[in-house]
């Protein structure tokens, strides 16, 4: 999930969070940036995503809260234009919101999104675009 403790965000400057309804149904968005004392500072965060999103390819994930169970499937990463993405698809055959989880660092921010939404496709890419451009 963007923004879960780990070492990406171990030495960042600030950090804000916000999670989003879409006014379609099941559009949801969680959208994460953390500033960081320089450019070369965001990269090292960077590429720590890209080490340890490698060995989240193709795995079945079962997430436990409370007593609410969910089972996903991780597909393959794929890196474009800088931004990092993987799909992320419930596996119960019920359910027909996929996500799509995305990743960047833009000069000394890093931006890491996940959207659910039906059909997905690249909704995660095109947030973390958006977002990015925004970057005085």
């Amino acid at each position: 999930m963007p923004g879960q403790a780990s070492s990406i965000y171990y030495s960042r400057n600030g950090f804000a969070a916000q999670f989003l309804d879409g006014a379609a149904p099941h559009v949801r968005a969680l959208q994460v940036v953390a500033s960081y004392p320089s450019a070369d500072d965001a990269d090292v965060a960077r590429t720590v995503a890209a080490s340890s999103w490698s060995f989240c390819q193709d795995k079945v994930v079962t997430l436990t809260i409370d007593n609410d169970v969910a089972v996903q499937k991780t597909g393959r990463i794929e890196t474009r234009d800088s931004i990092m993405s993987i799909p992320v698809t419930p596996t119960d055959g019920n359910t027909v919101v996929g996500c799509q989880r995305a990743f960047t660092a833009n000069r000394n921010v890093v931006i890491d999104v996940r959207v659910c939404a039906p059909n997905v496709g690249d909704m995660g890419r095109q947030l973390v675009s958006k977002i990015a451009a925004k970057l005085p």
